[in-house]
């Protein structure tokens, strides 16, 4: 498949400061740059497992089992934590200002997102409201879903 993410290509350059920290920095900055790392390599990883799953999924002509539908839920959470741990270590990052390219980078990955995530679970699908997972793999809403209707993966 050469349209999804170069799978075997690392994200992070050999010749990065990410990878050859300055020696002039503390160990404190050098444990940050390398969970800083791993943080981008971890979301790259996870993004190239959820493309290929769901490319997968897409070009099958049977329904998603109940698993193949997990492992995407898997892919796709470890995707949101890994970005979640890379600006929560970029805003711990002894010696960074933290200016409006800072502000701009916690607004968009707000802290409160497991709570708001939660919320907007329980609008959308209330408890009795049946849900089905199309040969997509896209949960397609119930019929007292407030979600509009969903785009098939790829379409």
């Amino acid at each position: 498949m050469t349209d999804g993410p170069s799978l075997g290509t690392p994200v992070v350059p050999e010749d990065s400061a990410l990878r050859k920290p300055p020696k002039e920095l503390s160990g404190r900055q050098v444990l940050i740059l390398d969970g800083i790392r791993y943080a981008v390599e971890m979301a790259d990883v996870a993004y190239g497992w959820l493309y290929e799953r769901l490319a997968r999924m897409a070009r099958s002509s049977s329904e998603p089992t109940t698993r193949d539908i997990a492992a995407v839920m898997l892919d796709a959470w470890s995707v949101i934590d890994a970005v979640h741990r890379f600006v929560d270590l970029v805003g711990a990052m002894p010696g960074l200002p933290q200016g409006p390219w800072f502000r701009g980078l916690r607004s968009d990955a707000p802290s409160h997102w497991s709570s708001e995530t939660a919320s907007n679970i329980r609008t959308i699908a209330p408890r009795n409201s049946p849900r089905r997972v199309g040969r997509s793999g896209v949960m397609s809403p119930g019929p007292r879903s407030t979600m509009e209707a969903t785009t098939p993966v790829g379409g």
